[in-house]
This record gives structure tokens, C-alpha cells and sequence, in this order.
């Protein structure tokens, strides 16, 4: 019987050769099992191929991925360090001059307990507040991003903002018995009562900064390990040794500079003296 199809009207209508010759031919192969173990593993290895080079791939993606960000991370975190070494070493520029003052404040004690005459004082300055930061080490190390870093490099890191935070400690410490001693100015007679209170604080001043002395000995061994020279971008210009401390460094029994006005400039605060 010739081929029909339904028309429009629902009778069959004959088809014609040339219709059946644009149908095409569908050729579907099934799938068949290997014939052999051959056939078997190459199929195998071609699929375990596929899956290595995908995973290859997707590791080459995420180590790039982690060493820029711990590239970025260590940017950050030693240019803190450079800064804070840059403190640290303003500080220590300061040592002579603290050396020098606490020397003063001991002979005129000494002079006091022997009921001597002592050059009153008259400004004995504040030792260097000190600025060190570690916000972004904090904010790397929550990240996650300082577990990238190699492990003599977050052994350095660590040891050296462990000294930067015992540093700020003892700074701490150290300005509270300044603050005290500082009650020595304009003194012309001390009892023996206000004698052992200044000792007393003195030798809390002494202590303190042989403590940041020490520590300052141990940033300067972190930071060469970490191959890292001191650096400050964000300070204007300064000189560097006593002209950066001003008062500190003056003689104890100096008053204190007049601007225009005649109004005393306090000791701490001399115009020359570091922001």
C-alpha cells in the first residue's frame, strides 16, 4: 500500500516519493559493552584522564587565587612591621637623652637626702609615646590569610609583634612614673617623705626602660631576620637623635621657651619636638 498521511480534513492523502525522499535516515548506534579488556581500559583511562586534568586545573586556580592574596596579606602586614621598626627606632634615638635626665633626677635626690642645695627643676620633659600598631596583622591572621605565609615567617611575625605588644606595656608603665616625677618641677625643698615617694618612682623609671631598652634589642633581631629595613611614609621630615625630643633633652634646670604672647610653652610640648 502507498504511504499516506491525514490532511487538514482528516482523509489520508497519498505521500509522494520526492516527500519521502527528504525524510532522512536515522542511523542510532545503542551503546555496546567492550568487546575486550583492551577497549575496556582505555575507556577507563579516558574518563580517569578527564577527571585528573578537572581537578588539576581547579587546584592551579585556587593556588594562584591563595598566593595572591597572601602576597597581598604580606604587603600589608610587613609594611605595618616597617613602621612600627621606624617607632621603635625613634626610641631608641631617645635613650640618651632618658640615660641623661634619670642620671639628673637621681644626683638631685642625692643632693636633697644630704641637705644639700640642688638647681631647681625646671622641666623635666615626658619620655616618647611610642606608636605601635598591629591592626593589620590582627585583621590578616582573623582572615586567615597569615596561615599562608610560611612557618619561619609566622614564627618572625609573631615573636616580633609579641615584643611590640609588651613594649606598649611597659610604655604604659613608664609614662605613669614620669608622670610622677614631674611633680619635681619648681621644688626647692623636698621632705624625706616626698624624697622616698620620688625614689620610688625613679627607680620604677629605670626599670621600665631598661625593660624597652631590651625590647627594643629584640625588634631589631626580628626585623633582620625578616630582612626589613625601618620605614615611616606617613611622617613629615625629621632629624634624627635629641632634636627630635625637645624638653627631654634640655637641661633639667631650664624653664621653658616664651612664645609672643608670654605665655609659657609646657615642657612637653616644645615646637621642635616629634608629632
Amino acid at each position: 500500500m502507498p504511504d499516506s498521511k491525514a490532511s487538514h480534513d482528516g482523509e489520508t492523502q497519498p505521500r509522494t516519493e520526492a516527500a519521502q525522499d527528504e525524510e532522512p535516515d536515522v542511523d542510532i548506534h545503542a551503546p555496546h559493552a567492550a568487546k575486550s579488556w583492551r577497549e575496556f581500559l582505555i575507556e577507563i583511562g579516558t574518563i580517569v584522564t578527564g577527571i585528573l586534568i578537572a581537578l588539576a586545573l581547579e587546584q592551579s586556580v585556587e593556588w594562584l587565587h591563595e598566593r595572591r592574596i597572601a602576597g597581598e596579606a604580606r604587603e600589608a602586614v610587613r609594611a605595618e612591621v616597617r613602621e612600627n621598626f621606624w617607632w621603635i627606632n625613634a626610641r631608641a634615638s631617645a635613650e640618651p637623652c632618658i640615660a641623661r635626665r634619670l642620671h639628673e633626677i637621681d644626683a638631685l635626690l642625692t643632693s636633697a637626702e644630704r641637705g644639700q642645695s640642688f638647681a631647681i627643676p625646671q622641666r623635666l620633659g615626658l619620655v616618647p609615646h611610642i606608636k605601635l600598631t598591629k591592626l593589620r596583622w590582627e585583621a590578616n591572621s582573623q582572615a586567615g590569610r597569615t596561615s599562608l605565609f610560611s612557618g619561619e615567617e609566622q614564627r618572625l611575625l609573631t615573636n616580633f609583634y609579641f615584643s611590640t605588644d609588651q613594649f606598649l606595656q611597659y610604655q604604659t608603665r613608664e609614662e605613669d612614673a614620669w608622670s610622677g616625677l614631674r611633680a619635681l618641677q619648681g621644688e626647692a625643698h623636698l621632705t624625706p617623705e616626698a624624697i622616698h615617694d620620688f625614689r620610688k618612682l625613679l627607680a620604677e623609671a629605670k626599670y621600665f626602660d631598661w625593660r624597652i631598652q631590651f625590647l627594643i634589642h629584640r625588634g631589631h633581631q626580628w626585623s633582620s631576620a625578616l630582612s626589613l629595613t625601618p620605614e615611616n611614609p606617613g611622617l613629615i621630615d625629621t632629624q634624627d637623635g635629641a632634636s627630635l625630643w625637645g624638653s627631654l633633652c634640655a637641661p633639667i634646670d631650664q624653664k621653658p621657651a616664651a612664645v609672643g604672647n608670654g605665655k609659657l610653652i609646657a615642657g612637653f610640648a616644645q615646637p621642635e619636638d616629634l608629632p
